[in-house]
């Protein structure tokens, strides 16, 4: 048991211990504020108060996690030898406050504060601290949690604890099922059409040939996943007819056909769609979805990387999601909360933790071609670097594809390679 002093529970406090100490550490621990049963008690210590113990690891508190408002905080990142980045400095044991700059960045703090968005209405990556200060590409709460960690059972060798492993998660989302398929005559006749017209007459040959429609990938990412072991999650975009939503219809029966087919397998979750942020529209999607595989669905990414703190995540817990895989920026890879690690969401206006658990993506296809302009050969290097990343921590690297990115056209053709290696990467098979 690991023993933790505070001079004033807060729920702020009590989060970030159950994050840090808990899910990333694996310490059954107990926080008090009775100075005098801390005194006495006899096992490993962490005084979190400006009092000094020799007896403990003391770290002093910064003021962020005995506040419950939200405002501008003073931070300066400084580079540390052995911590990396740090801020929140103290002159204690622990050169910052670990709990408090955790909480900050896990929390994603500074989404609440007045930003600027992009076109979509996202919180803008620039305007992060991670990116200013170049810690976006680690995992950096994960590397002050391992090396705290290693200070703990430093001074407190006998203290029990539960090690982590590496993991991989290979999750898909289905913006368009197919290129041609189940678009209905109508649209067929009008895309061949214009194809022709074009003279795309590649086009027009695979659209004649429609059983072998060049998004259909599914039978290839099977394939990878099985051979090497991976994790496959499956998000489904369920509307049609916006301009940001353009899938085929939910209700044709290629829609059907493939839900059922993909859910035999694997896990399938919802990719709310442009304009989910709409409840009624989320629940309609969310029953459809349902309906279609006959089972609860339970997990979620919202399409575009497109959401708002803490009004999306709210909308989800209602509508009974426990699972979010939307944290992730959508022109850098990296680590936007700063971990690799699953956390639940924190909702700061209202000062308590949810049972909504969020898993940060690291990687995603678009990013890596479309927005950072990398070839091939720089996605494989930039993909191994973050996967290395990961491994050094114990971590849980989670990346994000496009069953039509991996169709054999001109654009994409090339990334097949990528997404194999990335895989080779991260097998069971080989670590």
């Amino acid at each position: 048991m690991l023993y933790v002093y505070t001079i004033q529970k807060t729920e702020r406090l009590k989060y970030i211990l159950d994050e840090l100490l808990g899910r990333r550490m694996g310490f059954d621990f107990l926080l008090t504020d009775d100075l005098n049963e801390f005194k006495i008690l006899d096992g490993a210590k962490i005084n979190y108060s400006e009092t000094v113990f020799e007896d403990a690891i003391n770290i002093k508190p910064h003021f962020l996690l005995f506040e419950d408002n939200i405002r501008n905080q003073n931070i300066e990142v400084k580079s540390n030898t052995e911590w990396n980045k740090i801020f929140f400095e103290s002159q204690s044991e622990i050169p910052f406050d670990i709990f408090a700059a955790s909480f900050y960045l896990l929390s994603r703090y500074e989404e609440k504060l007045p930003y600027e968005s992009d076109e979509h209405g996202r919180y803008k990556a620039e305007q992060s601290l991670a990116v200013k200060n170049n810690f976006i590409e680690i995992p950096l709460i994960d590397i002050w949690a391992k090396h705290f960690k290693e200070i703990i059972l430093t001074k407190f060798p006998q203290t029990k604890f539960r090690e982590n492993h590496f993991k991989f998660t290979s999750t898909i989302d289905i913006d368009f099922a197919y290129k041609y398929r189940g678009i209905g005559l109508m649209k067929q006749t009008l895309k061949f059409w214009k194809s022709l017209l074009q003279a795309r007459f590649k086009d027009c040959f695979e659209q004649l040939n429609f059983k072998n429609d060049p998004y259909d990938t599914y039978g290839f990412i099977q394939k990878v996943s099985t051979n090497n072991q991976s994790t496959l999650l499956y998000f489904l975009l369920m509307r049609t007819g916006t301009e940001f939503d353009k899938n085929i219809s939910p209700k044709s029966v290629e829609m059907k056909n493939l839900v059922i087919k993909l859910s035999e397998k694997n896990e399938i979750g919802l990719h709310p769609s442009y304009f989910s942020d709409d409840e009624k529209k989320l629940k309609e999607e969310k029953l459809l979805l349902e309906k279609i595989s006959n089972k609860k669905i339970s997990i979620t990414r919202q399409h575009f990387l497109k959401f708002n703190l803490p009004h999306t995540y709210r909308k989800l817990i209602t509508q009974g999601f426990t699972d979010d895989y939307s944290m992730a920026y959508s022109a850098i890879c990296g680590f936007r909360a700063s971990t690799s690690f699953p956390f639940y969401f924190f909702d700061l206006e209202k000062n308590e933790t949810t049972n909504l658990t969020i898993h940060p993506t690291t990687a995603m296809d678009v990013t890596l071609k479309n927005y950072q302009k990398l070839s091939p050969e720089q996605a494989i290097s930039k993909i191994e670097f973050l996967i290395n990343e990961v491994k050094k921590v114990d971590g849980i690297f989670i990346s994000l594809w496009h069953n039509s990115n991996l169709c054999l056209n001109d654009e994409w053709k090339e990334w097949r390679i990528v997404f194999e290696k990335m895989h080779a990467l991260t097998s069971k098979k080989t670590n």
